[in-house]
């Protein structure tokens, strides 16, 4: 019978990572669409991150690549934007979690995935999406956003023109960066520990491993 079990880890891995991606692609999907998406698609990781932390980080990763080819296909370029942060972050913090770490080390992964991310994906948007002039574009865009800003933020003496478009978005881009990585790295740990049953918040490898 423990033999048996032994044997089957590999479709039970299977199906614990289809069904997390199939959860995952829903959320991040409905993101897109639904009032508040971005709440909804926060909680995209969290599937992943379970399976992290079941299964392991190459399980976890391989479940997370597969969500994001699916989103690229069904949701083009902006959506596999949108989702990457919550799923490479989700997988990782399911992964620490797995090993006994817990918020700071899910912190640290939350800013520390966007970002790296966000620059990259900014420059893809200006350069692919529009256009070979794309900076030019932005810059000229932004314009009147920095000298609207610049009218209200003179009175405590702060000026933005010295920054620049390109320095503005990379200081929002940091902020952001910051609110939401905090964000998550509340979130999926504490609604693995505190909302899921334990039975499934536990290692299946080493569960295994026990009743061979």
């Amino acid at each position: 019978m423990s033999g048996a079990r032994y044997r089957f880890m590999p479709t039970r891995s299977l199906t614990e990572g289809a069904l997390a991606v199939a959860l995952s692609e829903v959320l991040f999907i409905s993101g897109r669409y639904l009032p508040a998406g971005f709440l909804v698609a926060f909680f995209g990781a969290v599937p992943l991150a379970l399976l992290a932390r079941r299964r392991g980080l190459k399980v976890g990763a391989l479940a997370a690549t597969a969500a994001l080819l699916l989103i690229l296909v069904l949701g083009g370029p902006s959506g596999l934007f949108i989702a990457s942060p919550h799923a490479i972050c989700g997988t990782l913090m399911g992964a620490l979690l797995r090993v006994g770490r817990g918020i700071p080390a899910c912190l640290v992964v939350g800013i520390g995935v966007r970002v790296v991310l966000y620059p990259v994906g900014f420059v893809f948007f200006i350069y692919l999406v529009l256009g070979a002039d794309g900076v030019e574009t932005f810059l000229t865009a932004t314009r009147p956003l920095l000298e609207n800003l610049d009218r209200y933020l003179g009175v405590v003496g702060i000026s933005l023109s010295s920054v620049g478009p390109i320095g503005l978005f990379a200081v929002f881009l940091l902020l952001w960066s910051i609110v939401a990585g905090t964000n998550q790295a509340l979130v999926v740990p504490l609604f693995i520990r505190r909302a899921l049953p334990p039975s499934l918040n536990t290692d299946a490898v080493l569960d295994a491993s026990r009743t061979r």
